[in-house]
């Protein structure tokens, strides 16, 4: 980088400062910082990337001029200082640039502001506790030319009681699972109900004091996580109607997708009928996944279009285990290969 770079950074981070001096009870550490806000480089004079770890190690709290790599490193930075100090946080406003870049982004204490209520609350069985006390302690970063986040603003006091190290795991940004804990649990719960796994991890020695739950959250994960899991017998009944369909139809198609367990994630099927109506009204497809279904809270998605006669004609169909991009990528392909790699020219 040179100096002309450099000087833009700088630039850019002081400029935006600026904007929020007018912020009341705000600490600003010395703009001189920021104007020397200069990215570590390698033997070549490259930039160097650094780890969240090595951060870590310089640095115990935020200060003005600090680079990131991504803003999502920032977040993990800041949530690591907060389990520390003993505070939650959440994500809070953002500004994009036209192109859709992050130009903006500010990291909050789980207690700032105030609750506005909503319209539903007059409706509502129960209402949840306030726990926000207008506290201002955040976090502030800024996307260089670079491509890389500065920190041009922290505010470090809080106006509430921070959580003890005994329980500051229990706040909601810290309750992260890792791979030791999620396999234990997952292991634990083959044939025993979650509520008796829940008991039998908190009445462990220290269960209560390491696990980065309550034995209420507990049970909703292993709730939600069973939904997806599809039983032994059900996943038969699918793969015997999949076959009976194949032998009376013999242009039936179907494709089952495994994951490392061999259990089945995702399904997809497509009849005769279907194909004739996608070669012939095929141009628009129209992808809608709002069904669902009860028992396992699956995404039930459908390709449709529409003949000539304006009547909504069924191009195929599948069930799905989630609705990431991952899986969307799976079964688009799928249905191509389905309709002998003719792929549609709009998809709605």
């Amino acid at each position: 980088m040179d100096d002309t770079e450099q000087a833009g950074n700088a630039g850019e981070a002081k400029d935006v400062e600026n904007e929020h001096q007018k912020d009341r009870g705000e600490k600003v550490d010395d703009q001189n910082q920021v104007e020397n806000a200069d990215p570590q480089h390698d033997e070549n004079g490259k930039e160097k990337e650094q780890s969240l770890n090595d951060i870590l190690k310089e640095n115990f709290e935020p200060k003005v001029g600090m680079l990131f790599d991504s803003d999502e490193q920032a977040y993990q930075f800041y949530n690591e200082y907060a389990r520390r100090i003993g505070f939650s946080i959440r994500k809070q406003n953002m500004t994009r640039s036209k192109s859709g870049e992050i130009k903006l982004r500010r990291f909050v204490c789980y207690k700032e502001g105030y609750y506005k209520g909503s319209p539903f609350d007059k409706d509502a069985k129960f209402l949840r506790t306030d726990v926000r006390t207008g506290c201002n302690a955040h976090i502030g970063i800024k996307r260089l030319k670079n491509g890389k986040f500065c920190v041009h603003r922290f505010q470090p006091e809080h106006n509430h009681k921070l959580a003890s190290s005994k329980k500051v795991h229990l706040l909601r940004s810290q309750r992260e699972w890792n791979d030791s804990q999620r396999s234990r649990a997952h292991v634990m719960t083959a044939g025993v109900n979650s509520l008796s796994t829940s008991d039998f991890l908190f009445n462990t020695s220290e269960g209560h004091k390491t696990l980065p739950f309550t034995p209420s959250g507990f049970q909703n994960y292993l709730h939600g996580l069973r939904q997806h899991e599809m039983k032994l017998g059900d996943a038969g009944a699918i793969t015997h109607y999949l076959q009976k369909k194949a032998a009376e139809d013999q242009q039936f198609y179907s494709a089952i997708q495994l994951d490392m367990k061999d259990q089945i994630t995702n399904v997809f099927w497509t009849d005769a009928r279907s194909k004739f109506d996608y070669e012939h009204f095929g141009d628009v497809v129209c992808f809608d996944t709002s069904y669902k279904i009860n028992d396992y809270g699956r995404p039930f998605a459908q390709f449709m279009g529409v003949n000539n006669h304006k009547q909504t004609v069924i191009l195929g169909a599948a069930l799905l285990y989630d609705d990431t991009m991952e899986t969307f990528k799976w079964l688009f392909t799928t249905f191509q290969e389905a309709m002998n790699g003719k792929a549609p020219r709009l998809r709605i």
